[in-house]
């Protein structure tokens, strides 16, 4: 009897888990079809403290390399609403695209078959006016959902944090010293055979 009882435990708990799961993107959804762009939050004294940008993407089957890509493509929409919202040149030097190729294909009995191929391409290309900001963006949140083929990232950006990352990458440049390269001559032990 325990080992029914722990069984049917078990297969509850996976079926809870697996249930709240399928509705775990809901609230991300929600977030990001009342959101358009960047996202400014104020401070009492009407200073900006943080911005917010939602972004999406879709992969066609759930593979790690096609969600990694969507990501990838989610996140550079985001950093480019960031950039849109400072007018910086970043929207103009970043490369999101999707194309869709359909094709049909017809046996020898006649059959044909539609396909459809989506072709995603996504090119970071930041300028260096750009980085400044660029530097001090976070990722706050990524929902992936496997069975609508779909992942959702929440990218945030706060003026101490671009500051932060500026001063690191700083310190980063003076700590690395040039090494001049010496002369020398690498002589194989064959070359005398020759």
């Amino acid at each position: 009897m325990k080992m029914i009882g722990r069984t049917l435990l078990a297969a509850s708990l996976v079926a809870v888990s697996s249930a709240s799961y399928a509705g775990a993107c809901d609230a991300m959804e929600a977030e990001i079809s009342a959101i358009s762009g960047a996202v400014p939050k104020f401070t009492e004294n009407g200073e900006l403290h943080s911005i917010s940008m939602y972004s999406d993407a879709t992969f066609i089957v759930p593979k790690r390399s096609l969600i990694r890509t969507a990501r990838d493509e989610a996140e550079l929409r985001a950093k480019s609403e960031l950039a849109k919202f400072f007018e910086d040149a970043i929207a103009r030097n970043t490369l999101a695209e999707s194309l869709t190729e359909q094709s049909e294909k017809t046996d020898g009995a006649g059959n044909t078959e539609a396909v459809a191929i989506e072709l995603k391409r996504a090119s970071d290309i930041i300028s260096s006016d750009a980085s400044a900001v660029i530097s001090g963006i976070v990722k706050l949140d990524e929902c992936v959902d496997t069975e609508g083929k779909f992942l959702i990232v929440r990218m945030g950006w706060k003026p101490e944090y671009s500051q932060m990352a500026q001063k690191a990458k700083a310190e980063e440049r003076a700590k690395q010293k040039i090494n001049e390269a010496e002369g020398y001559r690498k002589k194989s032990a064959l070359a005398d055979d020759f």
